[in-house]
C-alpha cells in the first residue's frame, strides 16, 4: 500500500543518515548533518496526520456498530423476559398501559430481568439502575432512563387505530415473527416526552406507563409526538418482534402501519 510505502521509505532515509552521521570518527554536531532533517520530520507527521485522518472514521463506525450490538442484546433480554411473562400468565402480555392499574412493561418485566427487584417492592431508583433499559447509542441528558417503547396499537382494519391496546394474549397475533412489539424510543430534544412521562413528582408506576406507542404519528416522523427512533442505528433501529426476535430493521419498516398491524382484528372476525 502507498501509505506504508512511504512510511518505511521515510524511515529508511532517516536511519541511513543517522548512521551515516554517527559512523567512525563521525561527531553529531549542528554542522554534520546529523539526525533527521525538517523536511523528514514534516514528512513524517503528514503521514501519522493522514493515518489518524483514515482509522478515524473507522473506529467512529466500529464504536457505533458496538453500541448497536449492546441495544440489539438488551431488546434480546427483554424479548425472553416477554416470552417468560406469557409462559407466567396465561399467555397474556403487557401492551399499552392507560393507567397505573395496567401491566406497564417496564414495571412487569424488570424482575425477570432483575432478581434483585420484586413486583411487591418499589423500584425507588425510577429505573435508573435498569441498565438492560437503556440504548448506549441514545443521548442520555434529556432525563429519559427508558429507551425502548412497546406496541400499544389497537387496529381495527389494516389503516384505521381505534384507542389504545390493553394486555392481550400472545397468541392472538397472526404473524408474532414479523410484527414489532417493540423498538428504539426517539430523542426527546424539546422536553414534549419528558414533561409527560415525568411530572412534577414521578413514581415508578406513572414513568413506566409512558413508554408505548398507541397513536399513528407516535411512529412516524413528527416534531414532537414521534415516539420511534426510526434512524437510531444507522438507517434503521433495532426491533423485537413478538416471537421474541429481534434485528436491526430500516426506517421505512419502523414508520410502515402493517409492521405493527397484530391482525388481531382479523381473528375476531373468524
Amino acid at each position: 500500500m502507498l501509505v506504508p510505502s512511504m512510511i518505511q521509505t521515510a524511515f529508511r532515509n532517516m536511519s541511513r543518515r543517522t548512521r551515516n552521521a554517527n559512523g567512525p570518527g563521525a561527531c553529531c554536531n549542528a554542522r554534520s548533518g546529523c539526525g533527521f532533517t525538517l523536511i523528514e520530520l514534516l514528512v513524517v507527521i503528514a503521514i501519522i496526520a493522514l493515518l489518524i485522518g483514515i482509522l478515524l472514521p473507522a473506529l467512529a463506525k466500529a464504536r457505533e456498530a458496538a453500541r448497536a450490538a449492546a441495544c440489539l442484546s438488551n431488546q434480546r433480554q427483554i424479548g425472553i423476559a416477554l416470552m417468560e411473562y406469557a409462559n407466567m400468565f396465561n399467555d397474556f402480555i403487557p401492551r399499552e398501559a392507560g393507567n397505573v392499574e395496567d401491566p406497564a412493561w417496564p414495571r412487569v418485566l424488570r424482575p425477570l430481568l432483575d432478581e434483585t427487584t420484586s413486583w411487591d417492592e418499589p423500584y425507588e431508583d425510577l429505573y435508573a439502575k435498569a441498565e438492560y433499559y437503556r440504548d448506549p447509542a441514545r443521548r442520555l441528558d434529556d432525563g429519559h432512563v427508558i429507551h425502548y417503547v412497546s406496541n400499544g396499537l389497537q387496529f381495527v382494519d389494516r389503516e384505521n387505530i381505534f384507542e389504545r391496546k390493553p394486555a392481550t394474549r400472545i397468541t392472538r397475533v397472526v404473524t408474532p415473527s414479523s410484527v414489532f412489539w417493540m423498538a428504539c424510543f426517539s430523542d426527546d430534544d424539546r422536553g414534549y416526552h419528558y414533561d409527560m412521562a415525568y411530572g412534577d413528582d414521578p413514581d415508578e408506576f406513572h414513568i413506566a406507563i409512558f413508554y408505548d406507542v398507541f397513536l399513528k404519528r407516535h411512529v412516524r416522523p413528527h416534531p414532537t409526538q414521534s415516539r420511534v427512533g426510526l434512524k437510531r442505528h444507522g438507517n434503521g433501529a433495532n426491533a423485537l418482534h413478538f416471537d421474541g426476535h429481534a434485528e436491526h430493521v430500516t426506517s421505512d419498516e419502523l414508520s410502515n402501519l402493517d409492521s405493527w398491524n397484530d391482525l388481531d382484528w382479523y381473528r375476531s372476525n373468524e
